[in-house]
């Protein structure tokens, strides 16, 4: 078993909390246990699984575990198998998931469902719902006592721990400490996923894993940039204030930003995020003096018409379309879409690049990183007769970038989903409709940057890493749980963006931030933060 460390220790390690969330991906630098701890899903504490590194990839660019993200210009050439027998046992395996596709064909007709089917050993009898959908099914299918084998766990579920506790099985003894080296993909998953995981003392989830991909930082159109002469360094908020000036051009169709820059500005002042640590405890953010600051400065670049007229009401699906069209030079978005951003550009000569996050009147800012996780997953107490089986399955599906395992898991079969193209997978499109089977938010390994063919675009995040994480720090909510943050604290999220909105749009004065936090915390949002603080107490 590997030793136990308490939250506040990982909380205030070095790396200005990235430590902490341990949100690198593999390296394959070093295959020897690591970075075993606590965990605190509602508050709890466990012993975590050991990480164990997979060493049987190596990336063209070696990440570190917590500061940088490992990245591949290719994919590797020897495609490692780690599962010389599928992992099933003739059972079905069924599950609960979500995806937010078209609908998948049926079995018959899917050639990529058939071929995951023959590769696990077992046939996935997975059912599917949008994510909109899924609070709605699970509480139906927890009603009826008819949860499948694995199910998927949202955050915004209510009773989470109790339920967990109730229906899913304790995974301690199979994966706590070294336990987890039977399920080698499984303890290649940094050890912060695992943090949230815990329930009641024990073990009960998977992470589903998304690293350092869910921070975000501002991007810059550097094609646009280079051509303007726009000089792109940024040291203050004033070099960036003059950036969106030079990048702005109304009578030609062009704005600085693509969506609000709130965030960044308040970066800039180290009060990101809604929740911080202050001494011994979790505090508001939104609070913050600060903030009448970051709002006054984010709304004199709307005023100087440094952002798009529609900014205040545009979708997000439409600030991408500005981005990529050049009709917006800035947008604030996670470290996720960086390759992304080239994949679909049909631009030529489509560059971008990430801005620091400076002091505010010079130094360094403070970014907050993203939560390592965006779900995880269960398995149901009523399956536990085939718990190693089920976690074996579990294992082949969080098989790490680079195997055989995981070339099939993401493009399918050679030759019918995807093509080799200079040594890399491409996806074909005849057959893309069948990849919404939902098992990807029952398992998954850690995430890695790669774009095929150019070291120079898959090294450009992992870099501006190196600069931009470093000082950054984490939200220490993540990993634990409040019962009335669950119902309401989303519908709290949306009002206070309302707010943001109205005041950068001038539709509302500055000042009124004060007053509606205050009624806010009048309400259920101090309710909220007392009860993470009180998780986060029993997490000692």
């Amino acid at each position: 078993m590997g030793p136990t460390l308490s939250r506040r220790g990982l909380l205030h390690a070095s790396l200005g909390g990235a430590a902490l969330l341990g949100l690198g991906t593999l390296t394959g630098c070093n295959s020897g246990p690591s970075g075993s701890g606590t965990a605190t899903g509602d508050g709890s504490t466990a012993t975590l699984p050991d990480y164990i590194r997979y060493d049987g990839v190596t990336p063209d660019f070696p990440g570190e575990s917590g500061l940088l993200t490992d990245a591949y210009a290719n994919y590797p050439a020897a495609r490692v198998q780690m599962y010389a027998d599928a992992p099933g046992d003739g059972q079905p395996l069924t599950g609960l998931s979500y995806f937010n596709a078209s609908l998948r064909p049926d079995l018959e007709q899917n050639l990529y469902w058939q071929g995951m089917n023959a590769a696990l050993g077992s046939d996935l009898e997975i059912t599917v719902v949008p994510a909109a959908e899924y609070a709605s099914k699970f509480a139906t299918v927890t009603a009826g006592d008819t949860l499948p084998d694995m199910f998927t766990i949202l955050p915004t579920l209510p009773a989470i721990p109790q339920l967990l506790e109730a229906k899913a099985v304790d995974l301690t003894p199979y994966l706590s400490g070294d336990a987890i080296s039977a399920y080698p993909s499984l303890a290649n998953i940094p050890t912060a996923s695992w943090q949230g995981c815990v329930f009641g003392g024990k073990i009960r989830a998977l992470p589903i894993e998304r690293g350092l991909q869910t921070t975000k930082l501002m991007y810059l159109r550097r094609d646009i940039a280079e051509s303007l002469g726009a000089d792109s360094e940024v040291t203050n908020f004033a070099d960036f204030e003059s950036l969106c000036a030079e990048l702005s051009a109304p009578q030609s169709n062009r704005w600085a930003l693509a969506n609000l820059p709130l965030e960044y500005v308040r970066s800039m002042l180290a009060i990101a995020g809604p929740w911080a640590i202050d001494g011994d405890a979790i505090v508001l953010n939104w609070t913050r003096k600060e903030q009448l600051e970051a709002l006054e400065a984010a709304r004199g670049l709307y005023e100087a018409g440094y952002l798009n007229p529609d900014v205040l009401a545009a979708p997000p699906s439409q600030t991408n379309e500005w981005f990529h069209a050049g009709t917006a030079a800035l947008k604030w978005d996670t470290y996720s879409a960086w390759t992304g951003f080239y994949v679909y550009s049909t631009v030529e000569g489509f560059r971008v690049q990430g801005l620091p996050v400076p002091g505010f009147d010079g130094g360094k800012g403070q970014a907050v990183l993203g939560a390592p996780n965006i779900a995880v997953s269960a398995i149901s107490a009523a399956s536990e007769d085939r718990i190693e089986t089920i976690l074996k399955i579990a294992d082949w599906l969080a098989a790490p970038f680079g195997t055989q395992e995981y070339l099939l898991n993401k493009y399918g079969k050679e030759g019918i989903h995807h093509e080799i193209r200079d040594g890399n997978p491409v996806l074909l499109d005849e057959h893309l409709g069948e990849f919404g089977l939902g098992h990807i938010y029952l398992s998954a390994g850690p995430t890695v940057f790669y774009y095929p063919g150019s070291a120079e675009i898959s090294r450009e995040p992992q870099d501006h890493q190196r600069i931009m994480l470093p000082n950054a720090v984490a939200d220490p909510t993540v990993g634990l749980h409040s019962e009335t943050g669950s119902r309401n604290l989303a519908g709290i999220m949306q009002s206070v963006e309302a707010l943001e909105a109205d005041i950068i749009g001038g539709r509302r004065a500055v000042t009124d931030w004060t007053s509606e936090i205050d009624s806010l915390l009048a309400g259920e949002l101090q309710t909220i933060l007392d009860e993470y603080n009180q998780a986060y107490e029993q997490s000692q």
